[in-house]
């Protein structure tokens, strides 16, 4: 019986565990990348919708100064065009950044999957070596008890003889 107490006190150990932890930490580092990357998203648009309502109020502005025709509002011509070119390129550099903002989030996205994949191939190496282990001890202990119950049997029949 000492035997089955050493087999059942005998663990399992994964030898690759702290492999499995660097590659836990990964996934965890890039969630907060994307999570970040997100964050950089969300203020990119804030941008874009701010200089989107400011060219909007230029083009307004503008109109309202070809609509009114007088000579006073001809002089205001020059620099409501000025300040309606500068909103447009403004509204143009906020696109820009917003767009580059969404490839590096899909980009991000894309490592995290990748590092998820490698984490669970891991993940699942360490659950199937786990079973084989466990199945392992499991004969190792019904091959134990066969033992004892033949010694048993055979110094009964010894005892009855």
């Amino acid at each position: 019986m000492l035997i089955t107490v050493e087999l059942a006190m005998k663990r399992f150990r994964f030898r690759l565990e702290r492999v499995l932890q660097y590659r836990e930490r990964l996934v965890e580092q890039q969630e907060t990348e994307v999570r970040r990357k997100v964050m950089l998203l969300q203020e990119a648009e804030a941008t874009l919708l701010e200089a989107a309502r400011v060219h909007q109020e230029a083009v307004e502005s503008l109109e309202k100064l070809l609509m009114a025709g007088s000579g006073a509002a001809c002089q205001l011509l020059a620099p409501s065009w000025q300040a309606l070119e500068a909103s447009l390129e403004r509204l143009r550099a906020a696109e820009r950044r917003r767009d580059a903002a969404k490839e590096e989030v899909l980009e991000a996205q894309k490592e995290l999957l990748r590092r998820k994949q490698d984490e669970q191939v891991l993940q699942k190496l360490k659950e199937r070596q786990a079973r084989r282990a466990n199945l392992e001890m499991l004969r190792e202990e019904a091959k134990e008890l066969d033992d004892v119950a033949t010694t048993r049997l055979v110094h009964q029949e010894r005892a009855r003889s």
